[in-house]
């Protein structure tokens, strides 16, 4: 079985497009399957790739089940980078930009007036400057930025009225600078479960209907200020207790 990266997008994997190749031999008459998925970025893929998993048809359903994968290998995609600073406000901006891994500048999503999600950001990983999500008027939710592990600037989200939720950054492990969530009137929750390491200020201020913020349990130290102020409903927080300095 031979697979790669289809680098001149002509569907069909050519010779020279080959960089895996694997090999199973059939066993007591039992079919070889294979099965195919997409890989998100991640340990086994750092800008994600394809999953690429065989065994044999222990069963004859001419199903790959779980407990008959005997081999797994993974076709990863290189990285690929943009150089600069990028303004997103409209969907072709968006468009612009899909393709890309890492953001070597900083991503500014402003004053985008029909964007309601951000789905064609799916595979952005890495981002060396700041993201700021400003003054977005019908901005739902931040849905595409699901692999966005490392902003190494602050991760600015002000001023988006009808944005109820921020779950897509739920991946995100490293913020270099600074975190500030104010204004968003509809926003409800606030979740990190992955942020690891925060590396000056915290401010959560003036969001009206905002009810809960969790998933901090890793920050044990903020160098800045910590400022939770002027959220109205504002009733549950979790895991600021582990913040000793």
């Amino acid at each position: 079985v031979q697979s790669g990266t289809d680098l001149n997008d002509n569907t069909i994997l050519d010779a020279s497009e080959v960089t895996r190749t694997d090999y199973l031999c059939h066993s007591n008459s039992q079919s070889v399957l294979v099965s195919y998925s997409d890989e998100p970025a991640g340990s086994n893929c750092e800008f994600g790739g394809s999953r690429i998993d065989f065994g044999y048809d222990k069963n004859g359903n001419a199903a790959l089940d779980t407990d008959e994968i005997s081999s797994t290998g993974f076709n990863c995609v290189d990285e690929l980078v943009h150089n600069g600073t990028v303004t997103i406000s409209n969907a072709l901006d968006l468009a612009k930009i899909k393709d890309f891994h890492t953001i070597n500048g900083s991503l500014r999503i402003d004053n985008a007036a029909l964007l309601t999600e951000l789905t064609p950001l799916k595979n952005l990983v890495k981002i060396t400057g700041s993201l700021s999500v400003t003054n977005n008027p019908v901005l739902i939710n931040l849905r595409g930025l699901e692999n966005l592990r490392h902003v190494g600037g602050s991760l600015i989200i002000e001023n988006n009225p009808q944005l109820e939720n921020i779950e897509a950054l739920k991946g995100i492990t490293f913020i270099n600078w600074s975190l500030s969530v104010d204004n968003n009137s509809h926003l409800t929750a606030i979740t990190l479960n992955s942020l690891a390491y925060l590396g000056k200020h915290f401010y959560v201020t003036n969001n009206h209907d905002l009810q809960s913020i969790t998933g901090l349990e890793n920050i044990t130290t903020i160098k800045g200020s910590l400022k939770i102020e002027s959220n109205l409903y504002l009733s549950y927080i979790s895991g600021l207790q582990n913040i000793t300095t």
